[in-house]
């Protein structure tokens, strides 16, 4: 399974997650299969710009979304793409990788979400 989280710092597995989806400066990707971890700086070339955010990350063939928040517009694209959005009251990457068996489905999207 691969898991796809945003995070506010390339900290490894210690890397503190991000509240919202699309406001994280990076993002872990963790294959459950080879335990392997990878860093994604969304600031780099080659990314469409925040509000492709969602788009952009399909590219990394994630299962699994964690999301504390996300918007309405990401949430649709990743469910049209058979990617499970998951949520849990976790710090970490490394919380979530200890937990992720007990990860919830993120039920609605974020009353925040600016988006036009």
């Amino acid at each position: 399974m691969r898991i796809l989280i945003p995070v506010l710092e390339n900290r490894g597995k210690q890397s503190r997650v991000s509240s919202h989806f699309g406001r994280a400066p990076y993002f872990a990707l963790y294959d459950s299969k080879t335990d392997r971890l990878e860093i994604i700086e969304t600031m780099k070339e080659g990314f469409g710009g925040k509000s492709r955010l969602a788009e952009d990350m399909l590219k990394y063939k994630p299962d699994v979304v964690f999301a504390v928040g996300m918007g309405p517009r990401a949430i649709d694209l990743f469910r049209s793409n058979d990617v499970m959005i998951e949520t849990g009251e976790y710090n970490t990457v490394e919380d979530i990788i200890k937990n992720k068996d007990k990860l919830k489905e993120l039920e609605e999207a974020c009353k925040e979400a600016r988006h036009g």
